[in-house]
């Protein structure tokens, strides 16, 4: 794997003086170029824009009025504290793909509007869809399709954020679409579809050609593969059980574990060597995560779910100590602060089962063998209102 001799961000605010000021972009002749990745803001929020092209369109569009100079330690700051978000005004229909989609949804964070552009503005929309098309079709080093991939999942870590700013898990809303239309999931089908190819190529590359020259840039992969599967997994699950599927762990695809095992494996290297794992892991945190450490827990939660027929009719000692061992796996990612909050929002598929477990235990078994159980505890004296306040 070849490792990007460079990398370029730069940030930009559409108000910024300087931009009317130097003049450089009313010729149609440009001496100057952008290169890299801008991170372009503006009041209503920000976006992520590779194309040089696109760059300067919408660097000519911003016509500022502004005569303070910007503090952008401060724009920064404030933008890594607390996200805005502003209602979708993109009418999404079955003809939409997720890239258009994509960058209209950017232009309008920017304030550009999709729905009501203007015929300039829609030219500019459709210019970029066809440099991006044209993009994707090129050969590029891994290292930039490992960047694009990072611009891929931080529009997925926008659409968890968006979730969470709801109410809902996003497990549960890609799982629901009647939360919000099934036309708006559909995007995010796209989106994930995508990067499930891309891993999947990238695993099958690995496994012909292991990555051993380059530790650094193998570090960096495997993070940004472990990255992938704790936020795409999920989906994945939600479309597998959606569509009556069961006992997912043993019909789980083979990128996701072997991406999994991997992270594992230097892991257990790096502690027996005495160092720190390289993975980033809330263990022994005082917060919980806002992603869940592992991938498959919801997964297991719906295996759980289909338990309660059982225990409901009686449940074979089997069942019983089935559930027992899902209580304990479960109070092991609270223990260690590797569960996300979002899995307690009320009316998620976790709460959802817990409430009818809840119920039927007090049914069957007797008030000593409950109160004796940790995550019993945790779950029927609201112990878990506290974790969830842990990430606020």
């Amino acid at each position: 794997m070849e490792q990007s001799k460079s990398q370029f961000w730069h940030v930009l605010s559409l108000d910024d003086p300087v931009i009317s000021s130097c003049g450089f972009l009313e010729s149609a002749e440009l001496q100057f170029k952008p290169f890299g990745t801008y991170l372009l803001l503006s009041e209503s929020g920000y976006a992520c824009i590779d194309d040089p092209d696109s760059v300067i369109e919408l660097l000519r569009s911003a016509d500022s009025a502004q005569t303070e100079p910007k503090d952008y330690g401060a724009m920064l700051q404030q933008l890594e504290q607390s996200t805005k978000y502003r209602k979708c005004n993109v009418q999404v229909t079955p003809s939409n793909d997720s890239l258009k989609v994509d960058l209209a949804l950017q232009l309008q964070t920017l304030e550009i509007g999709y729905n009501h552009l203007k015929q300039g503005e829609d030219a500019l929309l459709q210019a970029m869809e066809k440099r991006h098309r044209s993009e994707w079709k090129k050969p590029t080093h891994n290292s930039k399709k490992l960047n694009n991939m990072k611009m891929k999942m931080a529009q997925l870590e926008w659409f968890m954020k968006f979730c969470e700013k709801g109410g809902c898990n996003y497990y549960d809303y890609y799982k629901r679409p009647e939360n919000s239309g099934r036309e708006n999931v559909n995007v995010w089908t796209d989106i994930k579809t995508f990067l499930v190819d891309y891993w999947k190529k990238e695993v099958n590359k690995v496994e012909n050609k292991p990555q051993t020259q380059d530790a650094q840039f193998r570090d960096r992969w495997l993070f940004g593969g472990n990255n992938y599967r704790r936020m795409v997994e999920p989906l994945h699950i939600a479309e597998y059980y959606t569509k009556g599927g069961t006992d997912y762990l043993n019909r789980r695809e083979a990128h996701f574990a072997k991406l999994e095992g991997w992270e594992q494996a230097d892991s257990a290297k790096e502690e027996k060597k005495g160092d720190a794992p390289k993975k980033e892991e809330p263990k022994g945190k005082s917060a919980a995560p806002n992603v869940t450490h592992d991938s498959c827990f919801w997964a297991r939660v719906e295996e759980a779910a289909l338990k309660l027929p059982e225990l409901e009719k009686g449940g074979e000692g089997k069942i019983r100590q089935e559930l027992r061992e899902f209580e304990d796996y479960v109070m092991k990612l609270v223990n260690d602060y590797w569960l996300s909050p979002d899995a307690f929002f009320e009316g998620s598929s976790f709460m959802v089962w817990w409430r009818r477990y809840w119920e039927m235990l007090q049914r069957v078994e007797p008030d000593s063998d409950r109160d004796s159980r940790p995550f019993i505890v945790f779950m029927s004296k609201d112990g878990y209102l506290n974790y969830v306040n842990s990430a606020q």
